[in-house]
């Protein structure tokens, strides 16, 4: 089933940017579709935590969001008057924190 076959755990890697999603490495695809089939999820689950579907490890580059990205998500989420879960909004917050302060220390420098 899916949620066999995704780890769980969540990850920040360098450069300001932040994981959101990537399947187990074992379960990569090999060339055929990469869309999981969606009626392998239960029919009982009622809700999927970002933090149960993420991953620690080497993970590539291409799987990061930017801190500008970050600040996006942030932004619009404020927009639309949505919350967003304490977890992600503590995430998205730090990349883009800590890529300021980056910024602000080099222009010190």
């Amino acid at each position: 089933s899916l949620p066999a076959k995704i780890a769980s755990s969540s990850h920040q890697g360098g450069g300001g940017r932040t994981l959101v999603v990537c399947l187990a490495p074992k379960e990569q695809s090999r060339g055929e579709s990469s869309m999981p089939n969606i009626s392998e999820w239960p029919n009982g689950v009622a809700v999927c935590l970002l933090s149960q579907v993420l991953e620690w490890g080497s993970i590539p580059q291409r799987y990061f969001l930017s801190a500008k990205a970050c600040a996006g998500i942030l932004r619009r989420a404020e927009k639309r008057a949505r919350s967003l879960p304490p977890l992600l909004q503590t995430a998205l917050e730090r990349v883009v924190q800590t890529t300021t302060k980056d910024k602000q220390d080099k222009q010190d420098i």
